[in-house]
């Protein structure tokens, strides 16, 4: 039985729950592509290497976080954990997106 259950389901269903919506929304909104001759087209935004990222902070952190209020997990490695995943998404900034 969850000692925080008022918190814990909630943080497990957006473990769950997250990552389908966001690729679900990526595949289903679309935006206007300019070819070379003019013409416009709608395409799918698509899944690339964010939203990767952002599936795995989607499910890694409730994890995480459910992990450690059931005492599993211990500060010092919620902390380690936390601090992976940090350096993790931020790492992967390299260089502003240039605007078309």
């Amino acid at each position: 039985m969850p000692k925080h259950a008022w918190i814990e389901y909630p943080l497990c269903a957006l473990a769950l729950l997250g990552p389908f919506v966001v690729i679900i929304l990526r595949l289903t909104i679309r935006k206007q592509v300019r070819k070379l001759d003019g013409t416009v087209e709608m395409q799918p935004f698509g899944i690339g290497v964010r939203v990767i990222q952002l599936i795995a902070v989607l499910i890694l952190v409730p994890t995480i976080a459910v992990l450690g209020f059931e005492g599993i997990l211990t500060g010092e490695g919620i902390g380690t954990l936390m601090g992976a995943i940090v350096g993790y998404v931020l790492g992967g900034i390299t260089a502003p997106v240039p605007n078309e």
